[in-house]
């Protein structure tokens, strides 16, 4: 169930930085750095420490890192309500519905995420778009936002795990990836996102890059373009969050067409 609205501050009293850069090469995308004062990054910071102390399995294990996503060289742990109370401000309607804004897509209010944890030397990904559907079950909260929930429904398939619920498919609509306990980024350090115009581009010959320096915020549309992917970090770890808004899926079609929908099977991404 929802996090107690308590917990959540108001992101208008923890925003540093509110003038975003707006990019539209090679799609558009927003870069924003220092977005959040120094005494919130602190305590996400220490937060994300606070996960990372759990530990890592190679196996999966949804309450520590772990290789849970396959053919990607990365440790993660997904969203669920129980996230540190710090973390919880991703989870907040008021943060959700100003990304949404922000972006201009029509926002269903679904939402799923976690932490990515990159050793040194973790090898690069493959080039994706993140145009990819998610099952959820129905919320049963309205006004908050609607987390994904594996151990009920399977998000990438829709397959239920238990009875008496019933679910529906949205597609991603916003990516947002928030880099932080990290140690202080070089230009030789590699660990960065890169932005392609193609997805035949080499995966180390980006268009362009978004180093992963903390309290650095990176959103952009999910879009039949919006072609990206991790690059090898050479010198040291990388880590980040990464969340997705959702869309209804008419409104893919309606935009793109029913074949911009990349289905699961044998996709990286992250």
């Amino acid at each position: 169930m929802p996090a107690d609205s308590s917990y959540v501050p108001s992101v208008a009293h923890v925003l540093e930085n509110r003038r975003w850069q707006c990019c539209t090469r090679p799609f558009p995308h927003f870069v924003a750095r220092d977005v959040f004062t120094r005494q919130f990054y602190g305590e996400l910071d220490a937060a994300y420490a606070g996960l990372m102390a759990r530990g890592m399995s190679e196996d999966n294990d949804p309450s520590r890192f772990s290789r849970n996503i396959s053919n990607y060289d990365a440790y993660s742990m997904a969203f669920d309500w129980g996230i540190p109370s710090p973390f919880r401000i991703f989870l907040s309607r008021e943060w959700h519905d100003i990304l949404a804004s922000l972006a201009g897509i029509p926002a269903t209010g679904d939402v799923t995420g976690g932490f990515h944890h990159h050793r040194n030397g973790s090898k690069s990904g493959q080039i994706h778009n993140d145009l990819n559907p998610g099952w959820f079950v129905d919320s049963q909260y309205p006004g908050a936002v609607n987390l994904s929930r594996n151990d009920l429904c399977e998000y990438s398939t829709g397959e239920m795990h238990r009875e008496g619920y019933s679910v529906h498919e949205s597609v991603r609509a916003l990516a947002v990836l928030f880099f932080l306990h990290n140690p202080p980024w070089r230009e030789s350090d590699g660990g960065e996102t890169g932005l392609y115009e193609d997805a035949s581009q080499p995966v180390d010959q980006p268009t362009k890059t978004v180093p992963p320096v903390n309290n650095t915020l990176f959103v952009f549309e999910c879009r039949p373009n919006s072609f990206h992917s991790f690059i090898e970090n050479r010198n040291g770890p990388r880590n980040s969050m990464i969340m997705w808004l959702h869309r209804p899926k008419s409104d893919v079609i309606q935009r793109w067409g029913v074949d911009a929908i990349v289905e699961w099977g044998g996709k990286t991404h992250g």
